[in-house]
């Protein structure tokens, strides 16, 4: 019996049970790509909770009346992908091993909460607001309608180390601005009253690989994203009625 025979065994597993798994593997994953792509199209043009940040601006620039430089800047982002149909969002390594333990991380959060969240992982979806925004909830809590939802993290073991020790419902917002208003964007989307942070290491090998908060819907600062927002579409639909993209 030779090596590339198919019947040729391994502790009981046969050359042809790790190709037929390999191949599952390689479907699953393509599927996986598949929906990310699909996701990421029905995003395009729309003002998301995971940039919403841009538009609200520093810190000091949070209760302006107007658009930051930055927040201008962001409104040209979304028109031109209006216009071309494509996006200049990129995966880093962090990012890819943000998106390969996000499921794995859903999973332990209900495991060690006993909390139930749905659409998730290959389940989860993009949730349009009018036809200029939209979020895309890692997870989501419902009772009839969308109560809640669920935000994971899968940062760098130091990152952790500091979310698990030194993060509060208290300084969150300070902390991780750019959580937060994702956080807040999300509520606003949904019509939820709370978002859970979670962030999980699965490098942990002793001590707990999760760390989360439950954040508050906070309607000051959901008025504030609101008019921000406003002034954002404002300026998107000027600049493409002048691009000529409605003739």
């Amino acid at each position: 019996m030779g090596f590339f025979d198919s019947e040729f065994i391994i502790g009981g597993v046969t050359a042809s049970d790790y190709s037929e798994t390999l191949h599952m593997w390689e479907v699953k994953e393509t599927q996986a790509k598949v929906k990310r792509e699909e996701k990421l199209k029905q995003r395009l043009g729309r003002f998301t909770a995971s940039n919403v940040h841009k538009l609200i601006g520093g810190k000091r620039e949070e209760k302006s009346k107007e658009l930051s430089k930055g927040a201008v800047s962001y409104v040209n982002e979304i028109v031109s992908e209006a216009t071309t149909g494509e996006t200049d969002f990129f995966e880093t390594k962090d990012t890819k091993h943000g998106i390969a333990y996000e499921e794995e991380a859903m999973l332990y959060f209900i495991e060690t909460t006993g909390i139930k969240v749905v659409s998730f992982g290959e389940d989860q979806e993009f949730i349009p607001f009018g036809n200029h925004a939209g979020c895309s909830p890692d997870g989501i809590i419902k009772d009839i309608f969308i109560v809640g939802g669920a935000e994971t993290k899968c940062p760098k073991s130091a990152t952790f180390a500091k979310y698990a020790t030194e993060l509060t419902l208290e300084n969150f917002k300070a902390e991780c601005w750019e959580y937060y208003w994702q956080l807040q964007f999300s509520m606003f989307c949904t019509g939820a009253t709370f978002w859970y942070f979670i962030a999980y290491d699965p490098r942990v090998k002793k001590g707990s690989k999760i760390f989360y908060l439950k954040i508050e819907r906070n309607e000051t600062d959901i008025g504030n994203l609101k008019s921000k927002l406003q002034l954002a579409i404002a300026l998107k639909e000027y600049k493409l009625k002048k691009l000529g993209y409605y003739n």
